[in-house]
């Protein structure tokens, strides 16, 4: 049995959320500024690389991009890694505003 491809967005909204809780200053701005209305997903996309087969373990990391520092906007990158196969299985990008 397979991992469904959708089930790749609910990865990344768990570990997308888990940042949002430990991080309320969004990077690049200085430590005073603190998030005080509720983020918006705009846009996300995720690149299968291989199909993970069930049972596995998966490592899901997040690196964060300011890309518009006068509304605050960011981009989260996403790598999903396999630790069955030791390699990389997905990756995406999630646009916030």
């Amino acid at each position: 049995m397979y991992v469904n491809n959708a089930t790749y967005f609910t990865y990344f909204e768990q570990v997308r959320c888990l940042w949002w809780e430990k991080s309320k200053i969004i990077p690049g701005l200085s430590a005073s500024t603190v998030i005080e209305i509720a983020p918006i997903l705009s846009s996300t996309q995720c690149k299968f690389r291989r199909p993970v087969e069930f049972p596995d373990s998966l490592l899901v990391g997040l690196s964060c991009e300011l890309v518009n520092r006068d509304r605050g906007d960011l981009r989260h990158h996403y790598v999903v890694y396999s630790e069955n196969q030791a390699a990389i299985v997905a990756e995406g990008t999630a646009d916030i505003v």
